[in-house]
């Protein structure tokens, strides 16, 4: 069961993690009105970044997220909470001398949002 695990290294590449806000703009029936203002909910953000493992608990965690059916917090190297879903671990074995489980990763994830963890 996972709790919380923190990885070896940051990735080395990362997607813009923040969602766009949206808005819409309507009038009154009113002459004399003002224009209306509405925020939607935020939409989601395809999410991806990649970097480099070189442990076998790395590669196990990854793994082990990537298989949650369900949101969850993911901290970035500033500390910022990001809600999200992991939809793809792409793990490429990479030659290391001396490190059998070194590999070159990708990671796509639908972000729902900032939160607080």
């Amino acid at each position: 069961m996972l709790d919380e695990f923190e990885f070896t290294y940051n990735p080395s590449r990362m997607s813009s993690p923040f969602v766009v806000r949206s808005y819409t703009i309507d009038v009154t029936t009113s002459p004399e009105g003002q224009a209306l203002i509405y925020e939607s909910l935020p939409k989601t953000v395809d999410w991806d970044f990649a970097g480099f493992l070189d442990t076998e608990a790395d590669l196990l965690a990854f793994a082990e997220y990537a298989a949650l059916n369900r949101r969850f917090f993911c901290i970035d190297h500033r500390d910022r909470a990001w809600i999200i879903t992991i939809t793809d671990f792409d793990p490429q074995p990479k030659r290391a001398i001396g490190l059998p489980y070194a590999h070159n990763y990708t990671v796509r994830a639908v972000l729902f949002g900032e939160g607080a963890a």
